[in-house]
């Protein structure tokens, strides 16, 4: 029954869909999207510092099917319309799942840019693991989610995949790239440390999880890799290695890799 009222009102929501005219700007748009617990918050939050950006400071989720194109759009002219009255050139939002809405973002702004973060699925399994209790639940997260990076990058000109283990080991080259990507002026001070933009949550477990992303993305970017191995077993560092491996390598993760973060040859020789 709940389920065909769903059904029923994204139907309804999205009459008109078809019929939607993209919108014509000058703002440049770019949405930063990825698996939860990849560095999404944390690109979107420098991005943001750049004197032309305009950061949206939450995350929207509006081109989800149940909002409709056109409260989509709604949304989006309002964005575009804050970004100009600040005299800003640069419109960025961060929704994580919004990898799963690349077309839907495009029907409304076709020249629009997507940052897709990735991050090992060892490192960012545990980390969603720990906030959600669900093992299975976060590894068909990471599986979901990253299929739908990899086919987003081979599709679409104006997508950049960019791993996480990468932009906190450089974090200036590559954000430097980013900016190239978006034809936007590069400016180093955004790598300054200094307060979030991003709001707090609204109950008391996401204000937990807020308050400790925000502490993340207010602080200097560091590596951070290999923290899995103090939250998994061994059994459950081998699940995830078993059912990520394939689709981690289309991604550029390969044993090599893997035992740069301790999952070594020694340790797990009976998956080699």
């Amino acid at each position: 029954m709940r389920w065909g009222k769903n059904h029923l009102k994204n139907a309804f929501n999205n009459i008109s869909s078809p019929f939607l005219q993209p919108i014509k700007t000058d703002v440049t748009s770019c949405f930063v999207v990825g698996c939860g617990h990849s560095g999404t918050t944390l690109v979107a939050e420098k991005m943001g510092k750049n004197p032309n950006s305009f950061l949206v400071n939450r995350e929207t989720d509006i081109f989800a099917p149940p909002a409709g194109l056109q409260q989509a759009r709604a949304a989006v002219r309002e964005w575009l319309f804050f970004t100009k009255f600040n005299d800003k050139s640069l419109l960025i939002e961060k929704t994580p799942k919004h990898i799963h809405t690349v077309g839907r973002i495009r029907k409304i702004l076709p020249d629009s840019y997507i940052i897709a973060l990735t991050r090992n699925p060892l490192d960012t399994v545990a980390s969603l693991y720990r906030r959600f209790g669900d093992l299975n639940f976060s590894t068909e997260r990471w599986l979901i989610d990253n299929k739908a990076v990899v086919k987003n990058k081979n599709i679409a000109s104006d997508f950049l995949p960019m791993k996480y283990e990468e932009l906190t080991a450089d974090p200036a080259d590559r954000l430097q790239e980013i900016f190239s990507f978006i034809k936007i002026p590069w400016d180093p001070e955004i790598l300054k440390v200094g307060p979030s933009s991003f709001n707090k949550g609204t109950t008391m477990k996401d204000i937990e999880f807020s308050n400790m992303r925000v502490q993340q993305v207010e602080a200097a970017i560091l590596p951070n890799n290999g923290k899995w191995s103090k939250v998994f077993s061994d059994d459950q560092a081998k699940s995830v290695f078993q059912k990520t491996e394939s689709l981690a390598l289309e991604l550029g993760y390969d044993f090599k890799f893997y035992e740069s973060i301790g999952f070594t040859t020694e340790r797990f020789k009976s998956l080699i």
